[in-house]
């Protein structure tokens, strides 16, 4: 009798545990920062496919927004259509397990030129 107490007092501890960390994996988290782009190119041609192929390393949904129109980063035609330039400022935004880590990386790009 007191092996059943045991173990149904073990499972019964580590049940809210378990469904704490399913609701941890479901949770999405959305990190933003401004950026003024400051690479000599803008993004154009080579400097934007380094961008895309950085965003698409990540997990995250990951965002460019630039004078009021919201682009897919890991979208080549959809960065390349923003026309970002030198000292334009742009806002980058990631939602998802490694938004922040993803932020931070494209930020880099947007700081200088990777060629």
């Amino acid at each position: 009798m007191v092996d059943i107490f045991y173990k149904f007092a073990i499972i019964y501890k580590e049940e809210p545990y378990n469904e704490l960390r399913a609701v941890m994996k479901e949770c999405k988290i959305m990190y933003n920062k401004e950026v003024v782009v400051r690479c000599d190119s803008g993004l154009h041609n080579r400097q934007v496919t380094y961008f895309v192929q950085k965003a698409n390393e990540f997990r995250s949904s990951i965002w460019l927004e630039s004078e009021n129109r919201r682009m897919n980063a890991k979208s080549l035609l959809g960065i390349m259509s923003l026309g970002v330039v030198t000292g334009a400022t742009v806002t980058l935004s990631a939602e998802g397990p490694d938004a922040e880590d993803a932020v931070n990386a494209l930020e880099v790009l947007l700081l200088r030129d990777v060629y």
